[in-house]
């Protein structure tokens, strides 16, 4: 909310008339106003030095003070109508023509003056912008609009402002990275993020040809990041719908779109700070195929060591997926750029760092004698790669939990690797659910083994439930002796029939020739990375 007043002038006027022409050959920006002029047309930089009070130009209705000479100069080669004039950066803005001029103050902090007249006459119009004290430095930013034209919008004519046609959420999720060079300015001219910065253009602009339900939005970044929704753009690109949101969850943010009807809708990616974010920017539907080793569009050559998370960089990994497959670490060491590499500082058995293994496998022992080998830790100037807040995985599929001072940002020496793959201690069932197609004749038949053995459990026990369930109804000690005999003797017929003693011999078996396998691959991995860091790291 702001007052606004219009008051004819009298004998203030010929009061600062002197100081006006005296002031009007230095640096007072000057602006030809006329029909064609760009709408709206933004002065930056309009700056006063406030001395008198609003009430020495004649306006009785308004409060504040403004400088003695106006702050900026419109010259309209005709009259006009339905312009609007704002002053952001100001508490009070004054128009003066003739014998009469007009004036707005901001009611609240953060307000911006607005003054919007149905007539503006040719010839010479001189604005004043103010502050609530004298003694107010004042630097505006003026815009002048034509209520009777549309809005332009710079970045809709521009070839090169990224854009992305959407008639549904995209088949193959896409990943965009923001841009991190060209100024910043605060807020963008729309409601909402009142204290984000962003670019004057849109990072993205998504022209939807049909609704769209279900389209999920999601940010990797190192740092927070503020995201601002314009749209859709109505006909006079006047009255838009904005909103801002600002989680400031620092690794993954997601915001979907209920329903995005018809329309061109505009995407700022923006921070609190007046840098550019480095992010990168997936939008995804619940459909949508991601490639975990599909990596960013961009990334930067130079990054500090706490932001070379690969969950940055390969926006569909996750952490979950990389403890679950040897693959994905290959995978990893195999594309990743040198700049999201870091390095043991030291020897890490000094600090024995937690081996971190798979929460999907069902827990149990994790090798198949009567005890694991020692863990094998990554050794000085060995390359890893950062995984999240504190993993890092390396290049034979291993994943530990280290702190920030073990990882060094370039090695010291020549890269260190260890001679072949390190035992990887695991339970049975995560090397059944890592297995490669190399296994499938061992495992095939170790799932076969399995099943036949729980075919048979399931015969015998089922033949006695009905029993059993009886029994407990009765609710007496006599039933409960009863159900225990009954709960031996079937055990019993089990061991006969099924075998138990042979299936775990058979899962011991397996469970040899799937670390073997695996480690082969693991092996062969790690031989891999060894050529190919030792050529970007040479």
């Amino acid at each position: 909310m702001m007052r606004a007043s219009r008051v004819p002038i009298t004998a203030a006027v010929a009061l600062i008339a002197a100081h006006g022409a005296a002031h009007a050959g230095g640096n007072v920006p000057t602006l030809q106003v006329t029909a064609s002029m760009a709408n709206p047309t933004v002065v930056r930089g309009v700056r006063s030095a406030t001395e008198i009070d609003i009430s020495k130009l004649g306006l009785r209705d308004c409060d504040g003070h403004v400088g003695r000479t106006p702050s900026a100069v419109l010259t309209l080669s005709a009259p006009m109508k339905d312009l609007a004039l704002t002053a952001e950066g100001a508490d009070s803005v004054v128009v003066m023509f003739g014998g009469s001029g007009a004036c707005a103050v901001a009611a609240t902090a953060g307000d911006v003056p607005s003054i919007r007249l149905a007539d503006w006459p040719a010839g010479r119009i001189e604005i004043y912008v103010g502050g609530m004290h004298r003694g107010d430095t004042i630097n505006a930013t003026l815009r002048l609009e034509d209520l009777g034209r549309p809005v332009e919008l710079a970045w809709e004519k521009d070839a090169a402002q990224p854009r992305l046609a959407l008639a549904a959420p995209p088949a193959d999720a896409r990943v965009l990275a923001t841009r991190t060079a060209g100024d910043l300015v605060e807020n963008t001219g729309y409601t909402g993020c009142r204290h984000a910065f962003f670019h004057a253009a849109p990072d993205l602009v998504l022209d939807v040809s049909q609704p769209v339900d279900g389209l999920g939005l999601e940010v990797r970044s190192h740092e927070s990041l503020d995201i601002q929704i314009v749209g859709p753009l109505t006909p006079d690109r006047r009255n838009l719908q904005a909103t801002c949101w600002n989680e400031k969850d620092l690794m993954t943010q997601r915001h979907a779109f209920p329903r995005l009807e018809p329309g061109t809708y505009a995407l700022f990616f923006g921070s609190e700070e007046r840098r550019a974010p480095v992010a990168n920017v997936i939008l995804a539907g619940d459909k949508s195929t991601k490639d975990p080793l599909a990596l960013a569009p961009a990334v930067p050559d130079t990054l500090a060591v706490a932001e070379r998370d690969v969950l940055l960089y390969f926006p569909f990994l996750t952490s979950d997926a990389l403890l679950d497959s040897d693959q994905l670490a290959a995978g990893l060491f195999a594309k990743a750029p040198a700049s999201l590499f870091v390095f043991a500082r030291n020897d890490l058995a000094a600090t024995k760092p937690e081996l971190v293994t798979s929460s999907s496998d069902g827990g149990g022992a994790t090798w198949p004698g009567a005890s694991a080998p020692a863990i094998d830790y990554p050794r000085k100037d060995e390359p890893l790669l950062l995984v999240g807040g504190g993993w890092v995985v390396t290049a034979d599929g291993l994943v530990f939990h280290v702190q920030p001072g073990d990882l060094a940002e370039r090695p010291s020496g020549p890269l260190a690797f260890p001679a072949a793959a390190r035992p990887a201690p695991a339970t049975f069932q995560h090397h059944v659910n890592v297995r490669g197609g190399e296994d499938d004749k061992v495992g095939s038949a170790w799932l076969a083994a399995a099943k036949k053995y729980d075919d048979c459990q399931f015969k015998i026990s089922a033949a006695v439930v009905e029993r059993i369930q009886a029994l407990q109804r009765e609710g007496t000690d006599a039933a409960a002796r009863k159900i225990e005999q009954i709960q031996h003797a079937t055990a019993a017929k089990v061991d006969a029939a099924c075998k138990p003693a042979a299936l775990d011999k058979k899962r011991l078996a397996t469970w040899d020739a799937l670390i073997k396998t695996r480690d082969a691959r693991r092996s062969a991995a790690l031989t891999g990375a060894k050529a190919r860091l030792g050529g970007l790291f040479h």
